[in-house]
């Protein structure tokens, strides 16, 4: 007749039932023997308006829709990834950086720049893509503001009337190197967003934010700038980002503290932390001192504590990366195209050219975008599947083909980290359902 939905969990506490489902968000309190009846399937004993309450909120259903949520998301999944309307391009113009991060891939490499002759071809590029009607730009590096003058270059060839419109624009930069010209400019081209890292605390920041030349600190100069834009490009989302691991937590809560008090709560600035991930020596898995998602209950209950409303659990996902969508790139300086912001500059890693499209890296192409998406693993039967995003397609990749042991699954999977999170949190509905 019914069966308990794939994405409900049942549980008690004391005397107290609580049934928590994934797919609708519904958090309930019940009594004690509801939850005995609904393990036991004996329906009988719910009456009919207790039992369309518990349909609607996809607690119980039928067996014929069990896998109803899972196949529709699946299916919007694939028809954002295959839609030409509109063409998402990652810009590096450089791979250079004036900073020396500890945890970057660009120290490494052989710094180059686009030529305008790349510029030219990424234009020709762009125009084979005749069914898209708007153009989606992000800025990105290295560092893109040394390449300040190539982006205006890049930017007067990109209103040719006969290419797609710019629909939105981002950059993501250090923000060393932002100044009134930078700022007017992107005022008037219509920036919609800016990410520029910030590693905590004036002390932790200037420990590994450094200029590359001569190591002198950076923070004060950044957040200056952060400054400069929210005057200058007033209608600019900045995102400011802090890279954090086990180690440095305190760091993310003492920049959102500083920017929340010296910005007033300005809603125009957001305080995110990013979680810093940095392989062991056999590039098998992460590193023992990066943030796992087991320890995100932990970190999630200390910003509750201090105030902080950044929520990590648990709450709907939505699936996306331009790994898998048919009509995003990533084009590096000397034209080369990546899926991945991770394979920047790595060669094997390439799947193709603007100037040689018809030259592609397939294996790599297919694999990416077909067997590593969310809906390619062992996620359909997972009752938290409608709050998992699924894990990071690249390490998705690296497990698949290159022998890797990265753990993709949500902590919120093992019952007991799933009940603390949802116990901590706030009830978005307390309901008193009586079983006779």
């Amino acid at each position: 007749m019914y069966i308990i939905g794939l994405y409900t969990h049942l549980f008690k506490r004391g005397h107290i039932g609580y049934i928590y489902n994934a797919q609708s968000g519904f958090f309930g309190k019940v009594e004690e023997e509801l939850i005995d009846i609904l393990s036991n399937r004996d329906w009988n004993r719910i009456d009919t308006d207790t039992i369309n309450y518990l349909i609607e909120r996809h607690v119980i259903e039928s067996e014929k829709t069990k896998y109803d949520f899972y196949n529709m998301q699946n299916l919007k999944f694939q028809s954002r990834n295959y839609d030409q309307s509109t063409l998402g391009l990652v810009i590096a113009p450089t791979t250079a950086c004036n900073f020396n991060c500890p945890y970057c891939f660009e120290p490494k490499l052989s710094p180059k720049t686009i030529s305008s002759e790349k510029i030219s071809d990424l234009i020709k590029f762009i125009r084979l893509h005749e069914n898209a009607k708007r153009l989606a730009v992000t800025w990105y590096g290295g560092e893109p503001l040394l390449a300040f003058d190539k982006i205006k270059e890049i930017y007067q060839d990109l209103k040719a009337e006969d290419l797609p419109r710019i629909s939105s624009q981002t950059m993501i930069t250090n923000g060393s190197l932002i100044n009134e010209e930078v700022c007017n400019f992107f005022n008037e081209v219509g920036l919609n967003s800016i990410q520029i890292t910030i590693d905590g605390n004036e002390e932790s920041h200037n420990k590994t934010r450094c200029f590359k030349t001569n190591r002198r600190p950076s923070f004060h100069i950044i957040y200056e700038n952060v400054g400069l834009v929210r005057r200058l490009i007033p209608e600019c989302k900045i995102l400011i980002r802090v890279n954090i691991n086990k180690n440095n937590v305190q760091d993310f809560i003492d920049l959102y503290t500083k920017v929340n008090n010296d910005f007033r709560d300005d809603s125009m600035i957001r305080v995110y932390p990013g979680l810093i991930r940095e392989d062991t020596n056999d590039g098998r898995s992460l590193a023992a001192h990066c943030i796992q998602s087991k320890d995100l209950i932990e970190i999630n209950a200390l910003l509750r504590e201090k105030g902080i409303l950044e929520s990590i659990f648990p709450e709907k996902q939505t699936r996306g990366c331009m790994m898998f969508s048919q009509n995003s790139y990533i084009v590096g300086p000397e034209g080369e195209l990546y899926k991945c912001w991770n394979d920047v500059s790595v060669s094997d890693k390439i799947i193709g050219n603007i100037s040689d499209v018809k030259s592609l890296n397939t294996t790599l192409l297919t694999r990416y975008m077909i067997c590593c998406t969310p809906f390619s693993g062992k996620c359909k039967d997972c009752k938290i599947f409608p709050i998992c995003d699924a894990g990071c397609g690249y390490y998705r990749y690296k497990n698949l083909f290159e022998n890797g042991i990265y753990d993709q699954c949500s902590a919120l999977k093992e019952d007991t980290i799933l009940e603390k999170a949802l116990l901590d949190g706030t009830l978005s509905e307390i309901v008193n359902i009586n079983p006779d």
